[in-house]
């Protein structure tokens, strides 16, 4: 299932779900990754939460994987495959989300610069 995406790992994203969001500005960009957050809680997967509005460092490295200047949040990447947005976590089946998650440990935690 990982085939069928893209490789473009984020530091630190070999073995695990790393969400970028945005917390500013652009409500669809708040909701669409509030969706995704309860998806995952529902799942009780582990995923890290790396804001590009708060911190210039996660925007920078988000353009990085994407190779491009202009970023726009979420994006998700599982296991350092980009899987997308909010219309891509969605078109997902519960059997395909355990498929891709297979070897994710369950739980919640956010980065922050503290």
């Amino acid at each position: 299932m990982l085939e069928l995406y893209e490789r473009r790992c984020p530091p630190g994203g070999k073995n695990s779900v790393i969400v970028y969001k945005t917390s500013g500005g652009n409500k669809k960009a708040i909701e669409d990754f509030n969706e995704i957050v309860f998806k995952f809680h529902l799942e009780q997967i582990e995923f890290t939460v790396r804001d590009i509005y708060e911190d210039l460092r996660f925007r920078n490295e988000l353009a990085k994987v994407l190779g491009k200047k202009d970023v726009k949040a979420p994006v998700v990447s599982v296991k350092g495959r980009l899987i997308g947005g909010l219309d891509e976590v969605e078109k997902l089946s519960y059997e395909e989300l355990a498929i891709l998650f297979h070897g994710i440990p369950k739980k919640y935690k956010e980065e922050s610069d503290d």
